[in-house]
């Protein structure tokens, strides 16, 4: 157990995806979690994972972006990030942002 399946306390998600001993979620509105391990949780559309952090995979590589979405591979995390002044939404389009294991090129 790396910790994966016990989320941040006081968090709030609008979407989850996890992988190999890790999780990541999307953050919604309305947040307490005071910290999750590498960084302390932030608003609504910013990514916050959890669990084992092999290959950078807990560690989305902009802190300060906000995404509508995302999925968790094995090693990896791929997201659709939010263009800046944007809602959180799906009728906006927005960059591919990925982190984690990228040996095989995923």
């Amino acid at each position: 157990d790396a910790g994966q399946a016990t989320p941040p306390k006081g968090a709030r998600f609008r979407a989850v995806s996890c992988g190999d001993h890790f999780t990541c979620g999307i953050l919604a509105n309305g947040n307490s979690a005071p910290h999750s391990g590498e960084r302390a949780a932030g608003g609504d559309g910013e990514a916050l994972c959890w669990g084992a952090a092999s290959f950078d995979k807990t560690r989305p590589p902009d802190t300060r972006a906000r995404y509508r979405d995302l999925s968790a591979g094995a090693s990896h995390v791929c997201a659709i990030k939010v263009p800046k002044g944007e809602a959180v939404s799906v009728a906006h389009a927005g960059a591919l942002a990925c982190w984690g294991d990228n040996r095989d090129h995923q």
